[in-house]
């Protein structure tokens, strides 16, 4: 660490006590923003689970009203 002429003595040992605590707490947060992205990828991916499942049961009912509507429409034709 360099210092100008100018910083006195507390200055220095306070400015190297801050980069002592910067050093301890940058790992600790590096964990807690790898935990949080995993918290967030885990959610996007149940959001997205969710999402598909939703639609793959939304098409299907679509599906249901759709044949019903065609078995309907050949019985009333005289189709069936």
């Amino acid at each position: 660490m360099t210092c100008s002429l100018h910083t006195s003595t507390s200055e220095v040992v306070e400015l190297q006590q801050l980069q002592e605590a910067n050093n301890v707490l940058l790992p600790e947060s590096q964990k807690e923003a790898q935990c949080l992205l995993k918290k967030l990828t885990h959610t996007e991916t149940l959001t997205e689970a969710f999402l598909f499942t939703f639609e793959k049961k939304r098409r299907k009912k679509q599906q249901k009203k759709r044949d019903g509507a065609t078995r309907i429409g050949l019985m009333l034709s005289g189709h069936c």
